[in-house]
């Protein structure tokens, strides 16, 4: 009896040990929680999808933040046939990993797995194509337009030299390996905390800010890099590299920077100074062989030390091309065969610059230059004309040149800002007027329009008065005053000036024909003033539009 008790005991241990967790803690007695075998179905199911996911791999791209911008996946090599997904990277909106900044091309890189894979790796080999302007770098190494490198697991891809340039890395996640890897102690990650902390004070040290700050002014904004042979673009002045505008120029005359037409440009040797000045504190800055090469090749602006080259007016929207004051109106720029011909010959002087009149230019009405002749150039159209010390020349009261009276053509440029001053039209009152105090400025066109009068009366009125030695104004290039005493140019009908000296009078036209105004032709709101103490210098009259309206400032000063 009691060896089956012991014997049934044997039986009920040995049974105990071939039961799971589960029925162990049930008791053995087959009471199953349909939990458990829910979870049991689950990693079962979890363990056929990773047996999937290990015949794949998957890549990824993240900004220099760490935020992943792309991810896919890779099927093992060989590669399937029709695989062949393309990730475009750059400024255009249809890029699939699309970039918001002005120093990346619309289309800058692609990156594509080839079907050649590694001898060491069951996966294809990731390449990277460079089709940008700017340059398209792996670990700091140049790709180059037109080229492709091998770009591997942990490479930084950067879309531009310059430190700020946008980054990412390069990243592929074997599933295989999945959550094998350690994890890091508390003081192992404090230890990488402390060091990234460090990292980024010292990156962002006042050393390093100016550094980045005086390469950003170096910088030529059409291709992001230094200058090299930087040159300017005349008359708003923005820089360039030689070779970059003269390829801009082949398509458009307008300044990339502003629009503004570009009339000359010319070297800027203060400019390749500073930048050579940085390139010796800072070496790893400088171009590579082959970039500097091709921008030698592009530059067709100065071909010598000293040449200037002019642009001739275009009609319509006429591709620009580069051409010399100097040249007939057929030739363009020379070849690369005659190019190579001057360097031969660059111990020569450049051909000095000529306007219509010098030899061998034959102009109808006027006489041929001499070598004693004195030029002056225009500042509408920047062409030269000799100097004849005549009225029509030069504004009376700045002493600017303009051809346009000068030439029976007129001047190129076709502005017309240069004539006599009672020539002028004028259909609004200047913003300046009434030292800016637009309550006067209205009360002047009220006026005008009860009397039935436009500011052509203002002119032909004041003028008037000025002919017949009852008011006397003086301007010079800076300011315009009826003071007695004033100091510059007597103003009349009779003077050639330019718009800006004629608009700067006109101001002073108006305040003069409204103080003369009659007060019983004004409103009652204005004629019963108090006048300013400061009066017509009131500072205060711009920007207090009650001060404006309650005070008189069309009188003089009493403190």
């Amino acid at each position: 009896m009691a060896s089956a008790a012991k014997s049934g005991t044997l039986v009920k241990a040995r049974t105990a040990t071939f039961l799971d967790d589960d029925d162990i803690n049930d008791g053995g007695n087959g009471d199953r929680d349909p939990s458990a075998d829910k979870d049991r179905a689950g990693g079962s199911a979890r363990s056929g999808e990773l047996e999937a996911a290990e015949q794949k791999r998957t890549w990824s791209l993240a900004d220099s933040k760490g935020k992943v911008v792309f991810n896919a996946t890779v099927p093992k090599a060989p590669i399937p046939a029709g695989h062949t997904d393309a990730v475009t990277i750059g400024r255009n909106i249809d890029c699939k990993v699309p970039v918001e900044s002005s120093k990346v091309s619309k289309n800058h890189c692609v990156i594509l797995w080839t079907a050649a894979a590694d001898a060491e790796r069951d996966y294809p080999n990731a390449v990277v194509e460079d089709s940008s302007s700017n340059g398209t770098f792996v670990n700091g190494v140049k790709v180059g337009r037109g080229n492709s490198a091998e770009i591997k697991n942990g490479d930084v891809l950067s879309l531009g030299k310059s430190d700020d340039a946008p980054k990412y890395t390069f990243s592929i996640q074997d599933p295989s390996s999945a959550g094998n890897e350690p994890t890091a102690s508390p003081r192992k990650r404090k230890l990488e905390s402390d060091a990234e902390e460090a990292s980024k004070s010292k990156k962002h040290s006042p050393e390093k800010e100016e550094t980045r700050a005086l390469e950003s002014s170096l910088t030529c904004p059409i291709c992001h890099d230094l200058f090299h042979v930087p040159v300017s673009a005349m008359p708003c002045l923005h820089s360039f590299c030689g070779g970059c505008i003269s390829d801009w120029v082949a398509r458009s005359r307008e300044c990339p920077q502003c629009r503004l037409k570009i009339r000359t440009i010319s070297r800027n040797h203060q400019l390749k100074s500073v930048v050579d000045i940085f390139l010796k504190s800072h070496p790893e800055k400088a171009r590579d062989d082959e970039d500097i090469a091709d921008l030698d090749s592009k530059n067709r602006v100065q071909q010598k030390v000293g040449r200037c080259f002019f642009f001739r007016p275009l009609t319509g929207d006429q591709p620009l091309s580069l051409k010399r004051d100097d040249d007939d109106a057929d030739d363009d720029v020379e070849d690369e065969d005659e190019d190579e011909d001057e360097d031969e010959s660059d111990d020569e002087p450049p051909p000095a610059e000529r306007c219509q009149q010098c030899p061998p230019n034959a102009h109808p009405t006027r006489p041929a230059c001499t070598a004693a002749t004195i030029h002056i150039r225009c500042v509408d159209c920047m062409r030269l004309m000799p100097e004849m010390h005549q009225d029509n020349q030069k504004c009376a009261f700045c002493l600017t040149p303009h051809c346009n009276n000068y030439w029976p053509t007129g001047c190129a440029s076709r502005l017309n800002n240069f004539r006599q001053l009672r020539d002028f039209q004028f259909f609004t009152i200047p913003a300046f007027a009434f030292s800016s105090n637009a309550f006067e400025q209205g009360v002047l066109n009220n006026h005008l329009r009860a009397k039935g009068l436009n500011l052509a009366s203002v002119l032909s009125d004041v003028l008037a008065k000025v002919a017949a030695g009852t008011l006397e104004v003086r301007a010079t290039n800076v300011s315009v005053s009826s003071e007695p005493g004033a100091a510059g140019v007597l103003v009349s009908g009779d003077a050639h000036c330019c718009i800006q000296c004629a608009t700067k009078i006109f101001a002073e036209f108006c305040y003069l024909y409204r103080r003369a105004i009659d007060p019983t032709d004004l409103p009652d709101n204005v004629k019963n003033r108090e006048d300013c103490w400061y009066g017509r210098q009131c500072r205060t009259q711009s920007h207090n539009p009650r001060h404006a309206q309650t005070r008189n400032h069309v009188c003089d000063a009493t403190r």
